[in-house]
């Protein structure tokens, strides 16, 4: 089948590249090898009734300091899909202790987690694009209408243009070799995230690991995202970078992490009822680097993008797709 464009991966980035090119009449699919979109802004319900709480696992909240954000987001809060997140604040000194850190940073979540916020926005699209989720691209090679890919079902699509907007290395694994070596080196860090249900109220709502080795690099009541001070709690710890390096048994880790939070709560490991846990491969760019130009163009009708290229945020994955689908369509 073919298509004006192709986007792999559909995350913050594609859902930006999408919203650029509203109303230009092209034919696009959105291809993930995940069974829904969202990409690492992931969110996980307690069960699967649609109503149960749920807890971000992957990034927390976003924030916009650029115009080219802010401007959309008025938008979306009108609509009710984000609203501002003033969590009580904690970060944890050289001894593991916590101690209050307010500040003044403008936080945007959504009130039914990141996830349904960027599906929210790819779904304003609908009509114009073709969505192939769980489907796993093997290969993408140029052609003579612009580009061929191939997934691990030896399905095959046509299109004009491709934006990859997946991590370097997936990016890297998918292109001819004289395109992938022109892509940057940027080192990709782990994550574990382990999510945790807890009955006891905190003094604090997020925890920032700071400089220590408790391993924590993260921490977040989701609950705090709808209700102040809430009196329990629905946590997700993310690991740092050295927690996170070469894990073998995710499992295990998972507890290691939680015992370590809980002793920094003051709370017996059992305090905590574990969830989920999730090992996020390609978390985070070892390096934050804000490029000059937040996306790449590798040939005239192929682009790449990602939060990796524009320092790892969520607001640098916005920025780079909305480049990226500038890039490909400019004049």
């Amino acid at each position: 089948m073919d298509f004006d464009l192709i986007i792999i991966g559909a995350g913050v980035a594609a859902a930006s590249a999408l919203d650029t090119l509203a109303g230009r009449g092209l034919r696009i699919a959105l291809i993930d090898k995940a069974r829904s979109a969202g990409g690492r802004c992931a969110t996980r319900r307690l069960s699967r009734d649609p109503q149960s709480p749920w807890l971000d696992s992957g990034a927390q909240y976003f924030t916009a300091r650029s115009a080219a954000l802010r401007q959309p987001l008025e938008r979306w809060r009108a609509q009710g899909w984000l609203h501002n997140w003033s969590p009580r604040i904690a970060c944890l000194d050289e001894q593991a202790v916590p101690q209050p850190s307010p500040d003044q940073q403008t936080r945007w979540v959504s009130p039914l987690g990141l996830n349904r916020f960027v599906r929210q926005v790819i779904a304003e699209h609908n009509q114009s694009i073709e969505m192939l989720l769980g489907t796993r691209v093997l290969s993408a090679r140029p052609s003579a209408q612009g580009w061929q890919l191939e997934d691990d079902q030896a399905r095959q699509w046509q299109c004009r243009r491709l934006l990859v907007t997946a991590p370097p290395a997936q990016a890297r694994d998918l292109l001819p070799a004289t395109l992938a070596t022109a892509l940057p080196a940027v080192e990709m860090q782990a994550c574990l995230a382990v999510l945790l249900s807890c009955e006891h109220a905190l003094d604090f709502d997020a925890l920032f690991g700071g400089r220590n080795t408790s391993g924590i690099g993260w921490a977040a009541n989701s609950l705090s995202k709808l209700e102040r001070a809430p009196a329990r709690g629905l946590w997700t710890l993310h690991a740092d970078a050295q927690f996170s390096h070469g894990i073998v048994d995710p499992e295990q880790a998972a507890q290691d992490l939680t015992d370590r939070f809980a002793s920094v709560c003051g709370l017996p490991a059992h305090a905590f009822t574990p969830v989920h846990q999730h090992l996020w491969r390609y978390a985070r760019p070892a390096q934050a680097q804000i490029h000059d130009t937040p996306s790449m163009l590798l040939a005239q009708q192929l682009a790449i993008a990602g939060d990796w290229m524009h320092g790892g945020r969520v607001e640098g994955a916005w920025l780079s797709g909305q480049a990226a689908a500038r890039a490909l369509y400019a004049g």
